[in-house]
């Protein structure tokens, strides 16, 4: 017997506008976290020539060609976010962005091993990142660079009115 996809699919619609009417929108977070400490090992040199570091931004360029940028808020800049908790040690990687022609090419993973040193000179001892439960390159990224899963987050809005927000995890 064949089996009828296209069935699936709009089963799929179905349940998944159910679920909307039921809780509202729905996000499910997986919270990353990466405790830094002076290493001994070597910092990737070549990524390291390449950042432009801009308040708390990093930015790594080929040949000044766009590869991957890295935000990093932590104190007062990141108090206006606040979706995490940090302590005046900690800061939260905001964003990883990677051209699409740099795509897989570990570019990502360097940028953000790089970015431990730059976090360490500035005194924070632990990284945090919110990562969407779906988007898998982030998350091998994150993994390759050794940052492990904290917890996960989820918010919902019940009956799309009243909004429950809570962390599964440590």
């Amino acid at each position: 017997m064949e089996h009828n996809y296209r069935k699936d699919q709009s089963m799929n619609k179905v349940i998944m506008y159910v679920l909307k009417l039921l809780l509202g929108n729905w996000s499910v977070f997986y919270i990353y976290r990466k405790t830094l400490k002076p290493t001994s090992e070597a910092v990737d040199s070549y990524v390291v020539k390449r950042i432009s570091s801009e308040k708390h931004q990093l930015h790594f360029r080929v040949a000044d060609e766009f590869v991957c940028s890295l935000v990093m808020l932590w104190g007062e800049e990141y108090k206006k976010r606040n979706f995490i908790k940090l302590l005046s040690d900690e800061a939260k990687v905001i964003s990883v962005e990677t051209a699409k022609k740099h795509r897989g090419h570990g570019y990502a993973v360097r940028l953000l091993l790089a970015s431990e040193a730059f976090a360490y000179s500035k005194n924070i001892k632990r990284l945090y990142a919110r990562i969407w439960h779906s988007n898998k390159s982030s998350i091998k990224a994150f993994e390759k660079a050794g940052w492990v899963r904290h917890s996960t987050k989820v918010e919902l809005k019940l009956f799309s009115v009243v909004p429950i927000k809570f962390t599964v995890g440590s």
